[in-house]
């Protein structure tokens, strides 16, 4: 039996519709009649997105000129504090948008419970599925239907100042330029030579003190080892021995002089400053604005402290290339009985999403510096380095988001790798922890799911 939406996305509490609802937002159009004296169709759209409003309302207008001019599509731009309540109202109310924008952990569980529709009747062959990466497909299915097409590729990575490499007289220990790979003795190796510059440098930067930091560890975990679930994602297989050498490896390398002390207690933003200060030989790429800010202010000289990007895999055993996580920022449509909206938002997202468009993509990855999810973008990311990051889009860990109740089971991943960080806990007792905990969190789903 199939879960009730309403149920699965909580209670509701005291919250009402009017003040929930209230969002941040502008109409991108008017509503009225087309062309041909017919009223329009009037879509509501959703976007949970950073990029600049009022560009993007333009584009929106354009399409609606030019492309589709039956539609009036009105835009709200949700801000992401308290988006989750919002959603919550909305579905429960039968008011959630046409057209929704928005990333993977949020996106997957609206297609589990059959608030988006799933889209393949719209695919056409000119829409050329095959130009985005695997693991951006395999984010946008769930029971093999696709629900969602994604735009960008918010891939998880490590990123190098080789400045610091070159001033310790280290960069024989950069990873592979091409494969941007490495070993683990050599990434160690190159922690303590770029640390033992002094001075308040350090070669690694790494944070344990909140729940978003967990894939910084998962990266170091699952480069060469186990993921988190079977493909059936029934059963949690984390703990296994591979693993638990390579958390007991990461937790160790921590507590080297060349590393930045108390990886429990440090946090992204601090390791981020530090990292900006030319203070950290390496860190996670998480797909930060910061960053940008260090990429392009190195390419037009206003950053004045040596910089010299590099984006680079987490290490394994061998110096193979390593998985690595990633998530999608998507669009989606409501599944309703209206099939009109649903064929004019299905050609909508189609258009915003085929990548023909070269205003939208130089707003997407030249303004906003985000990885393009299709393979035939790659020329708009102007850094050389951007497109060496994107190359490593090839290998990716599965679908983290297909998990039952995984939000909870991350949660208890935090409750555990903290410790292990601190002392309290030792590798071995963390992992067996968490896949305990998580596997009854995981059981709880499935059975919800029948």
């Amino acid at each position: 039996m199939k879960r009730s939406t309403s149920k699965w996305w909580g209670s509701l509490g005291t919250l009402t519709l009017s003040a929930t609802l209230v969002l941040t937002g502008c109409s991108s159009g008017e509503t009225g009649t087309s062309a041909d004296g017919k009223a329009k169709l009037s879509l509501e759209f959703w976007t949970a997105t950073g990029t600049d409003q009022s560009k993007f309302t333009n584009i929106v207008k354009r399409y609606m000129k030019d492309v589709d001019p039956g539609v009036d599509i009105k835009v709200t731009y949700v801000p992401t504090t308290g988006i989750d309540e919002k959603v919550n109202v909305a579905i429960a109310s039968n008011q959630f948008p046409d057209i929704y924008f928005d990333s993977s952990p949020r996106m997957v569980p609206l297609a589990i419970n059959g608030v988006l529709a799933p889209l393949d009747s719209y695919i056409t062959p000119e829409y050329n599925l095959d130009d985005y990466y695997k693991g951006m497909l395999d984010l946008s299915k769930y029971k093999d239907k696709l629900y969602m097409l994604p735009t960008s590729n918010s891939l998880q990575a490590l990123v190098l100042n080789k400045a610091l490499f070159k001033q310790a007289g280290a960069e024989d220990l950069l990873p592979d330029p091409e494969t941007r790979s490495w070993t683990r003795d050599k990434f160690a190796k190159a922690v303590e030579k770029v640390g033992s510059l002094g001075n308040g440098v350090y070669g690694l930067g790494l944070g344990a003190v909140q729940m978003d930091h967990d894939k910084y560890t998962d990266g170091f975990i699952f480069s060469d080892g186990d993921e988190f679930a079977n493909e059936s994602y029934t059963k949690m297989t984390y703990n296994s021995d591979k693993n638990v050498k390579n958390f007991e490896w990461i937790i160790n390398l921590t507590k080297t002089k060349g590393a930045l002390p108390g990886a429990a207690g440090n946090n992204i933003t601090n390791i981020l400053g530090l990292f900006k200060q030319g203070k950290i030989g390496m860190m996670q790429y998480y797909g930060g604005r910061e960053i940008e800010q260090v990429l392009r202010g190195v390419k037009d000289g206003t950053v004045k402290i040596p910089f010299d990007i590099m984006f680079a895999r987490f290490p394994t055993d061998d110096g193979s290339p390593g998985k690595l996580y990633t998530y999608s920022t998507s669009y989606g449509i409501k599944q309703q009985q209206d099939k009109a909206k649903m064929d004019a938002s299905a050609k909508f997202i189609m258009w915003l999403t085929d990548g023909k468009d070269k205003e939208l993509n130089e707003l997407s990855y030249v303004e906003d510096g985000a990885l393009p999810a299709r393979k035939s973008l790659k020329s708009f990311l102007t850094d050389p380095e951007k497109q060496k990051l994107m190359d490593m889009s090839d290998k990716t860990i599965r679908n983290v988001f297909l998990i039952p109740n995984y939000q909870q089971v991350r949660k208890t991943w935090f409750n555990n790798f903290q410790p292990a960080y601190s002392g309290q806990l030792t590798a071995k007792a963390a992992l067996d922890n968490y896949v305990r905990d998580a596997q009854k969190l995981v059981d709880e789903g499935l059975a919800k799911q029948k």
